[in-house]
């Protein structure tokens, strides 16, 4: 017998009266604290790796933006090309950060719940997420997962899209 476990989320708005986020060029995408039981860590290596790598390799174009949006906790983010980091930024642009993103970020090594891939997935969101089993609670369907902690796969992730 098979049981998916539906929890209640936050008011998530239709996707249609959401404002797109304006940011000049394409971006990943991480919300919440910036700390190391979140895997912001893992990001930011992840993310120094791939831009390395699209730099290297003309042919596959630009590498995409990475945006912080949440307080610096036990990880300090570098500001360096590439990279923002707003800080605590009110549901509303969360939203339009989210439906404006090529994907948001979850390299979480530890999850209660995972608020932002449930919203994420009411808005129709790309999401690559660590393999947690509460993240394939939330969204069954989930094909962008990655091993807990896995720099390497989350850098291929990020290579592919």
């Amino acid at each position: 017998l098979r049981c998916q476990v539906v929890y209640p989320i936050t008011e998530v708005p239709n996707r249609a009266v959401i404002e797109p986020y304006l940011h000049s060029r394409p971006y990943f995408l991480y919300v919440g604290n910036i700390e190391s039981r979140k895997g912001a860590d893992l990001l930011l290596t992840a993310y120094v790796r791939y831009r390395k790598l699209r730099l290297q390799d003309s042919s596959v174009g630009e590498p995409y933006d990475l945006i912080f949006a949440g307080i610096e906790k036990n990880v300090q983010i570098p500001r360096t090309a590439g990279i923002s980091v707003l800080g605590y930024v009110s549901d509303a642009i969360k939203f339009s950060l989210m439906i404006s993103s090529c994907a948001l970020i979850v390299p979480s090594r530890a999850e209660g719940y995972g608020m932002q891939v449930a919203e994420a997935a009411a808005l129709g969101v790309r999401c690559l997420a660590s393999d947690l089993s509460v993240f394939r609670e939330i969204k069954s369907s989930m094909r962008d997962v990655f091993p807990i902690g896995d720099v390497d796969a989350l850098v291929s992730k990020m290579a592919l899209l």
